[in-house]
C-alpha cells in the first residue's frame, strides 16, 4: 500500500501529456495569432511608407518641372534682351532714314513687350519654384 501512495500523489502533481500537449498547442497558437499581428503592423508600415514615397516622388518632380520653367524662362528672357540689344545695334548701324524711327516706334515697343511678359512669367515660375521647394522638403519631415 505504500509502494501506492507515492504513485498516486506524485500522479496529482505531475501534468499529464495530454495536459503538456494542450499547453503546447495553446502557445503555438497564440504565437501564430502574435505572428499575423505582427505580419498586419508590417503591412500598414510598409503601406505608409510606399504612400509617402510616392508623395516625396511626386514632390520631387514639382520641383524638377518648375525649375526646368523657370531655367527656361529665364534663358527666354535673358535671348529677348540680347534681341533687343542686337536690333538697337543694328539699327545704329543703319544707312536708311527712317531706321532709328522704326525700331523706336515699331521694334522696340514689340520686343519691350515680349522682354515684360517673359519677365512676370519668370517671376511667377521662381514663386512657383520656390513653393514646390518647400513642399518637397515638408513632403521629406513627414
Amino acid at each position: 500500500m505504500l509502494s501506492i501512495i507515492p504513485v498516486a500523489a506524485l500522479g496529482q502533481t505531475t501534468p499529464t501529456d495530454s495536459q503538456t500537449l494542450q499547453a503546447i498547442l495553446s502557445e503555438i497558437r497564440q504565437l501564430r495569432h502574435d505572428l499575423h499581428a505582427m505580419a498586419a503592423r508590417a503591412q500598414i508600415v510598409l503601406y505608409r511608407l510606399q504612400h509617402k514615397d510616392e508623395l516625396v516622388a511626386q514632390a520631387m518632380q514639382r520641383l524638377n518641372d518648375a525649375r526646368s520653367t523657370s531655367q527656361r524662362l529665364e534663358t527666354e528672357k535673358n535671348n529677348k534682351a540680347l534681341e533687343i540689344q542686337q536690333a538697337r545695334n543694328a539699327t545704329s548701324r543703319s544707312d536708311g532714314p527712317n531706321a532709328q524711327q522704326n525700331f523706336e516706334e515699331v521694334i522696340f515697343p514689340t520686343l519691350k513687350s515680349q522682354l515684360e511678359i517673359l519677365q512676370r512669367q519668370e517671376q511667377q515660375a521662381k514663386a512657383q519654384e520656390a513653393e514646390a521647394e518647400h513642399n518637397f522638403g515638408m513632403s521629406r519631415r513627414d
